[in-house]
C-alpha cells in the first residue's frame, strides 16, 4: 500500500499534464524556453520527425528557439575562450555538446536535443510549481560498475577517473542564464578540450571531453546547487546515436 501512496504523491507533485500548456503563465527564474541546435554538420532543413518534437514542446507551451550554425558563431563571438576551443576540437558533436552549454549560460531556458521528446508530466507544468529553481539537470542512467571498470583502460581515464555510476544527461537540461553550475561545466569541457588538443578523440572520448561525463562530473560536484530528477519523467530520448556517425 505504501508503494502505491508514494505512487499517488509523485504524480500529483510532477502535475500530469497532456499536450496543453498551463492554464495560466507562471513566471520562473529559468526562462521558459526550450533550445534546439540543427545543421552543424548535416545541411538541408530540419527532418519531419525533429519538427515533430519541436511541435510537441510547443504545444505544452514552450517557446522553441533554433539554433544553426550562424547563430551558433554568432553567439561565440561574445565567448572568445569557448570560441577558439568550438574551433578546433576534432570532431562536430563536440561543436555540438560545447554550443548547447553556452546557449543556456548565456540565454537561460532548457536545451533538447532534437529527438528527445516531451512525456504527458509536462516539464513546464513542473517548471512552474517550482519557480524559484535555479538549475534542473536529470538523471540518466546508472552505469554498472563493471562497466566503468571496462572504462578504466581508456587513456583519458588516467587523468580523468569516472567517479560516478549515476549519470547526468547532456541532451536535456535547464538554467537562468549566467547560472555557476551552468558556467562550471562549460568550463570544465573547455579545459578538457585543451588537455586533450592533439589527441584522436573516439566516442568514449567525446563522452568525457564535451558529453555527459562532464555534466555528471560537475552536477555531483554542486548537487546541493541545481535540482535533480530522473529524465524519464518528462521525456522520451531516442538515443538515435546519430552523432557516432558525423563527420
Amino acid at each position: 500500500m505504501e508503494r502505491y501512496i508514494r505512487k499517488a504523491i509523485t504524480l500529483a507533485t510532477l502535475g500530469r499534464v497532456p499536450t496543453s500548456p498551463p492554464s495560466k503563465a507562471v513566471e520562473t527564474r529559468i526562462p521558459q524556453t526550450a533550445h534546439f541546435v540543427f545543421g552543424l554538420w548535416s545541411d538541408g532543413s530540419l527532418p519531419p520527425h525533429y519538427q515533430a518534437t519541436l511541435d510537441n514542446w510547443e504545444k505544452q507551451g514552450w517557446k522553441v528557439r533554433l539554433w544553426g550554425p550562424q547563430e551558433v558563431n554568432e553567439l561565440l563571438t561574445r565567448y572568445p575562450e569557448a570560441k577558439e576551443v568550438y574551433e578546433q576540437v576534432p570532431r562536430n558533436v563536440q561543436r555540438a555538446d560545447l554550443a548547447r552549454y553556452v546557449i543556456v549560460l548565456d540565454q537561460g531556458g532548457f536545451y533538447m536535443d532534437c529527438d528527445a521528446g516531451p512525456k504527458h508530466f509536462s516539464l513546464l507544468n513542473f517548471l512552474q510549481k517550482n519557480k524559484d529553481v535555479s538549475a534542473m539537470y536529470f538523471i540518466e542512467e546508472v552505469l554498472a560498475q563493471k562497466w566503468i571498470d571496462f572504462r578504466s583502460t581508456h587513456f583519458m581515464r588516467e587523468q580523468i577517473p569516472e567517479k560516478h555510476q549515476q549519470k547526468i544527461c547532456n541532451y536535456m537540461f535547464g538554467s537562468e542564464a549566467g547560472n555557476p553550475v551552468t558556467k562550471a561545466i562549460l568550463d570544465e569541457a573547455l579545459r578538457r578540450c585543451r588537455m586533450f588538443a592533439g589527441k584522436e578523440i573516439d566516442d568514449l572520448g567525446v563522452l568525457t571531453t564535451t558529453g555527459p561525463e562532464v555534466t555528471t562530473d560537475v552536477v555531483q560536484a554542486h548537487r546541493d546547487q541545481v535540482l535533480v530528477r530522473h529524465n524519464s519523467y518528462f521525456c522520451d530520448h531516442g538515443r538515435t546515436g546519430t552523432w557516432r556517425d558525423e563527420v
